[in-house]
């Protein structure tokens, strides 16, 4: 176990340590403290310590083998890919083990939708290496369906090899577990879980239900126990425009507990009557004191435990968190007990008889056995009002002198991405402003304009055509020549990993390293072949720019959709929304819409972007058929871009479209290659309608062009653009998962006004001019550096903790297989030091 009730916790420990000895966040004290009752009643119980934090030496294991009869493990959701590391140190030592085994509560883990054949691709020989040592001398017990399947893939047998028993918090009380539910009742509500507290809905919520509490499980500890100083994620929440943290945290609503007992004793003393989030565990406990909970089942976690349990539950889909408040009060009224109660008795007599055949006799406690027992060593705190500051800018504000960017391409040239163009208009935003801050540029690929080229504060450095990893290390040498005080790196071909890896030395041990995060190699691949199989080449690349997005001391991106993503699907902390400053070039006023002889009185749409898959434009162009067959059939397309070869089919990409134009239709469909400014203005002041049918898309500066030139857009709900279409998103935005959507939401737009056109352009191109300010864009940006340089550690220090760290995750991301011999030293040195 991490985590023994009969411990008492130390709150003066900084946060990392709290939560290693909370198994990780306190959720986890939850079945390991319900395991611990029920056994210690019957029987002589210690705590051995966690096996799967590392491999054990002989000794350890010899004492283990002296001391103890049985050895009982809860290694929870240990079946990931997260998890391999986990499984290797619990196989080397379950292998040298002399005594039985039991192995309660495992669970796979896996995003809604994963397949288990993907789970089987990932960990199966750690997975069988694991379970056969286990088995050798050991008993399995399941959390529910989900994992029982993979075993069965994995080619284990229920019944024989494992049991299903779901986990063993539910059985505290035994057979005496009855939720039933109140008429007419006023909800004082327990949230939890981040993915509630960081959506729209949250704020509004606790306005709602004013008695309600947010249950934390881990990330609030230094904020409501401050024991280190403030890090990023801390003032992420310090600085949310809405003070949500600080006015809870004033009024005693946000809690952390880091016991059952206090945990389960609190909800009742509070008077709690209803628990909802995405956290099993802080929905669990609420259950156990006959509170009625509904569970956001977003992964195979919870959603096979609240199945096994029966358990009420739902999946809160991007569009459930989009509303400004939800009804609770129906959610209540349609969760449905009567499963959840028939099972309680069978379900415990179960795992009750699981245990027994194992060896071990469980005595379930009583709800009065829990409650008595030492007050409450709940975590709580506050904040003086000095600590969060609505200052536009800090009396202190201090800027770097000289700043570096890295990216694959730079400037406007033929073929040039969205990185370019943006790096550029932050470069000559820089440059133009009273800042005075040196600005060097090194690329691979790049072009000027005479204004920044001819600037004093400009240098630009462009790198000849090498292998990644000799580009890196020039990329290294040059910035320690440069000796700037900032450097931001574009996340695309990990230009900066060789940088990264020696941050220690002394040529960077002053330096803040940002990584910027637009569109990497895995997202351009999978976004536009829909496959996942990545071929080695792009994987070396993702293995690059993983490592480099864990060793930045600052994480950027120009949306939130982007940043939420990057944080889900990269594991990493937190990921700031920063949007991109607009380019000086666009135009102050939207243009006019001009009537070409050709185009007079016509529908027009367009679509300004390279051909490629993650674009969608097959999308696009089908539907627009439909649009044409169906409901005008004068209606023009305008497809303008260069194109990429498909790297399914090897065929051009512009080809396959032309292809898919039925020859009737290539009048209605106009398809062109790269275009200039002054053709591009020509197509702005044709359209009615600009449309990114991308399924997932970043920021895309095309769109933003659009919309400042005065035409508006549509674009997939899962597109950065939505930042600024919250005032039309109903007609500005389409569902690229729902078959018909697309032409659903064209043909809404082309049966409106023309009134009521501008209107949704005026919308959209002023709430794009409020997002992306230069003070939004460049001051907040330089404002993370002086945060990180004024809060953050001595560097030295800051850079052991980033190793480590580092050192863990690389397992949750397969990297081993890339760290070359030379570094695989530089780090165990790091580690020993």
């Amino acid at each position: 176990m991490d985590s023994s009730p009969t411990q008492s916790f130390n709150l003066e420990q900084p946060k990392e340590k709290a939560l290693f000895h909370l198994g990780g966040n306190s959720g986890n004290t939850v079945f390991q403290h319900a395991t611990h009752y029920m056994i210690n009643q019957t029987n002589s119980v210690q705590t051995a310590g966690p096996m799967h934090a590392k491999t054990l030496s002989q000794e350890e294991i010899d004492r283990i083998n002296s001391t103890f009869d049985l050895i009982i493990i809860l290694p929870a959701n240990t079946l990931s890919v997260w998890g391999k590391r986990a499984l290797t140190n619990l196989r080397n030592n379950l292998s040298r083990l002399k005594i039985p085994t039991l192995c309660i509560g495992l669970g796979a883990q896996a995003g809604n939708g994963v397949s288990i054949d993907s789970l089987y691709s990932e960990i199966k020989d750690e997975a069988v290496f694991f379970l056969k040592s286990l088995l050798r001398n050991g008993k399995v017990s399941l959390r529910g369906e989900f994992t029982g399947a993979f075993l069965e893939r994995l080619g284990f047998r229920i019944g024989v090899d494992f049991d299903v028993n779901g986990c063993p918090s539910m059985y505290l009380f035994g057979e005496n577990l009855h939720i039933e539910k109140k008429e007419h009742v006023s909800l004082k509500s327990a949230f939890n879980g981040f993915r509630f507290w960081n959506e729209i809905s949250a704020a509004s919520s606790f306005d709602l239900y004013p008695g309600s509490i947010f249950v934390c499980q881990e990330e609030f500890y230094n904020l409501l126990n401050r024991q280190e100083p403030y890090s990023l994620i801390d003032k992420k929440y310090l600085w949310d425009p809405s003070f949500k943290f600080d006015t809870l945290n004033r009024e005693g609503r946000i809690k952390l507990y880091t016991s059952l007992r206090d945990w389960y004793s609190d909800l009742r003393k509070l008077s709690i009557n209803f628990s909802f989030g995405c956290r099993i565990h802080g929905n669990i406990v609420p259950l156990l004191g006959g509170i009625p909970a509904v569970v956001d089942a977003f992964d195979s976690r919870t959603l096979e435990l609240a199945q096994f349990f029966g358990i009420p539950h739902i999946d809160a889909t991007q569009d459930f968190m989009r509303k400004k408040n939800y009804d609770f009060e129906k959610l209540y009224s349609e969760a449905d007990f009567t499963l959840f109660n028939s099972l309680v008795s069978s379900n415990f007599q179960a795992f009750k008889r699981f245990m027994f055949d194992g060896g071990v006799e469980i005595q379930p406690l009583s709800c009065s056995d829990l409650e008595e027992g030492r007050e409450s060593e709940r975590i709580q705190g506050s904040l003086v009002p000095s600590q969060v500051s609505t200052e536009e800018e800090p009396s202190d504000f201090r800027q770097p002198s000289h700043i570096v960017l890295v990216a694959h391409e730079f400037g406007c040239f033929k073929g040039n991405g969205g990185i370019a163009s943006c790096l550029e208009d932050m470069v000559r935003s820089i440059l133009n402003s009273k800042l005075n801050l040196k600005v060097s540029v090194i690329c691979l690929q790049g072009a000027t304009s005479k204004d920044i080229s001819s600037h004093p504060l400009f240098n630009l450095v462009k790198l000849s055509s090498d292998t990644l990893d000799n580009q890196g290390k020039k990329i290294a040498k040059i910035i320690a020549q440069l000796k700037p005080d900032y450097v931001e790196f574009a996340d695309y071909l990990g230009l900066g990993m060789e940088t990264l890896l020696r941050k220690n030395e002394k040529d960077f041990s002053n330096i803040v390293f940002s990584t910027d995060c637009h569109t990497a190699s895995q997202e351009c691949f999978v976004w536009s072949t829909r496959s996942r199989k990545l071929p080695e080449a792009i994987k070396a690349q993702v293995e690059r720019e993983k490592a480099q997005l864990f060793l930045s001391d600052i994480l950027t991106s120009p949306s939130k959709f982007l940043a939420k993503y990057v944080e889900k699907n990269y594991c990493v902390p937190h990921v700031f929304h920063l949007p991109h400053v607009l380019s000086s070039n666009l135009p102050t006023k939207p243009l006019k819409k001009r009537a070409f002889p050709d185009l007079k009185d016509r529908f027009v749409v367009s679509n300004i972007s390279r051909f490629e898959g993650r674009k969608n434009i097959h999308v696009l162009v089908d539907a627009f058929l439909k649009f044409l067959d169906n409901y005008d059939e004068e209606a023009i397309l305008i497809l303008a871009g260069t194109s990429v070869i498909n790297p399914l089919s090897g065929k051009d990409y512009r080809q396959e479209i032309i292809e898919m134009i039925p020859e009737f239709r290539k009048g209605n469909i106009l398809i062109f290659d790269y275009v200039g400014e002054k053709e591009k203005k020509k197509i702005y002041e044709a359209s009615d309608l600009g449309i990114m049918a991308s399924t997932f898309e970043n920021f895309p500066v095309s769109m933003t062009e659009y919309v400042m030139n005065g035409v508006p857009i549509l674009c997939s709900r899962y597109c950065g653009c939505t930042d600024f279409l919250e005032n039309t998103y109903d007609f500005a935005s389409f569902n690229p998962f729902e078959s018909g959507s697309l032409l659903k939401q064209l043909v809404l737009f082309s049966s409106l006004s023309k009134q009521k056109r501008e209107t949704i352009a005026w919308k959209q191109r002023e709430e794009l001019i409020k997002l992306t300010t230069f003070k939004r864009s460049v001051i907040d940006k330089l404002r993370l550096f002086k945060a990180w340089e004024k809060h953050s550690s001595p560097q030295k220090n800051l850079l052991n903790v980033i190793v480590q760290n580092f050192w863990e995750m690389c397992r949750k991301m397969k990297f081993f297989g890339f760290v070359i011999k030379s570094q695989m030293k530089f780090l165990m040195k790091e580690l020993r030091n």
